[in-house]
């Protein structure tokens, strides 16, 4: 392979990379001046795991409470996306 070919593999490689939460995709979604298609695999992850590691009520003083620090996750990843497109 010449060096330009191993450069553009390098490259590459680094936004495949499963370390730092896929940071270096994240990193280049926010610094790409839109409009951009993002990796929607990368939300939906981001969904999930708000989805599923957080109750979706709490409980306080014996009644129960709608997490609202829960439904700030979920709304916040359909914003992030949005600014992609815009």
């Amino acid at each position: 392979m010449d060096d330009k070919v191993k450069q553009t593999f390098e490259n590459l490689r680094k936004y495949v990379a499963r370390d730092l939460n896929v940071k270096a995709v994240r990193t280049a979604i926010k610094e790409v001046n839109p409009p951009c298609i993002p990796y929607i695999g990368l939300y939906l992850t981001d969904l999930t795991f708000v989805e599923e590691g957080n109750a979706k009520y709490i409980e306080k003083n014996n009644v129960k409470l709608i997490n609202f620090v829960k439904c700030v996750g979920v709304s916040h990843i359909p914003f992030e996306i949005k600014l992609t497109f815009f």
